[in-house]
């Protein structure tokens, strides 16, 4: 139940936990504080009881050095998550050619067992006739 003398319930203040600060939106006036302080919002709308007046004072307007600073960063973790993303990808083929080697060679070499076995089958078997014609015609 938030406080009675700074927030009553009437104003809409949120009392569910606030996702960012982890504390219970407006139990009282104290965590709200903390809360303005830990991450420069407001929980609901505390900022017009506790918190800075204005969205200015908060730090939440947005000036044209702010937004090209933001954009320069969010541009430096792109360029810096593509070449981590190329990176894994060249590791990714290299893994798969690898893999796709082992297994022409795994192939190759079944093979290879398989003919001998068939030569061997067949000469075998030439044996058994050469063998089974000596017999008759003698």
């Amino acid at each position: 139940m938030p406080h009675r003398k700074c927030a009553p319930i009437k104003w809409g203040i949120s009392t569910d936990a606030c996702k960012e600060c982890h504390l219970s939106g407006c139990r009282m006036c104290k965590m709200l504080r903390m809360h303005n302080r830990r991450t420069g919002k407001s929980h609901g709308r505390t900022h017009l009881f506790f918190g800075p007046k204005t969205q200015k004072q908060a730090g939440l307007v947005s000036t044209p050095e702010s937004r090209s600073s933001e954009i320069e960063l969010l541009k430096a973790q792109l360029l810096e998550t593509e070449r981590r993303l190329n990176k894994q990808a060249a590791q990714f083929a290299e893994h798969e050619m690898r893999i796709h080697q082992q297994i022409l060679e795994e192939i190759e070499a079944f093979s290879a067992e398989v003919y001998e076995r068939m030569n061997r089958i067949e000469d075998e078997i030439y044996e058994r006739l050469l063998n089974d014609l000596d017999e008759m015609i003698n």
